[in-house]
């Protein structure tokens, strides 16, 4: 339920794992995020998921952030069974100086137009 645990966390990724998974029989983009707030000591260090098209996007941020860790701010939702929990995101602004979020965007301008392309030719 998501309604009582909605999530807006501002830090730093540290670690990331992409995979893709098949829905309805399409590949679909995932991402693992290890996501630093304050000392993880202190708690500060979260798991958080993106799925689809967020996971597409936030690759393309971490690719141009080359010179120095990305820092975001996502809004989500903390499921959690027993001592176990990650964040679903449901959004995320990357804070980036202008040129390098302009990078991101055209990167993923370009792979939006490749793959509308493919689904036009399979139509």
């Amino acid at each position: 339920m998501r309604r009582n645990n909605l999530v807006f966390l501002v830090g730093t990724v540290t670690e990331y794992r992409e995979t893709t998974v098949t829905v309805k029989g399409e590949a679909s983009s995932t991402m693992e995020v290890h996501l630093l707030t304050q000392r993880a000591e202190e708690g500060g260090l979260h798991r958080l998921f993106f799925t689809g098209q967020t996971a597409v996007e936030l690759r393309h941020f971490i690719q141009v952030a080359t010179a120095e860790p990305l820092e975001i701010m996502v809004l989500g939702w903390l499921y959690s069974l027993g001592d176990q929990s990650l964040i679903v995101a449901g959004r995320f602004t990357a804070m980036l100086p202008k040129s390098v979020r302009e990078k991101a965007v055209q990167a993923i301008k370009r792979e939006r137009r490749e793959i509308n392309k493919v689904r036009n030719r399979t139509s």
